[in-house]
This record gives structure tokens, C-alpha cells and sequence, in this order.
């Protein structure tokens, strides 16, 4: 499916530098990321 979707040549923003920086840094500290179920029962959905 995504070998069809076109290319993001939209420029990254200074927040989503940001995002990403943050997001290699806590995968740098071994925190991974949080799965979708437990996010759903955190809100009871």
C-alpha cells in the first residue's frame, strides 16, 4: 500500500524535529513505544 502513496516533500517543521528527536531519545533510553490497547484502556474504550 505505501508503495503507492505519494512522496511527502512538504519540509519538516520545527516541531516535528522536535517529535522525532524526542521519540529517538527515549528509544535511545529503551523506552519503546506505548501499544494501542493499553492507550484504549487508559480511557476505558
Amino acid at each position: 500500500m505505501l508503495d503507492n502513496a505519494p512522496i511527502d516533500d512538504e519540509p519538516e517543521t520545527e516541531e516535528e524535529r522536535r517529535a522525532v528527536a524526542e521519540v529517538r531519545a527515549d528509544r535511545a533510553r529503551g523506552i519503546g513505544p506505548l501499544p494501542l490497547e493499553d492507550a484504549l484502556a487508559e480511557f476505558e474504550l
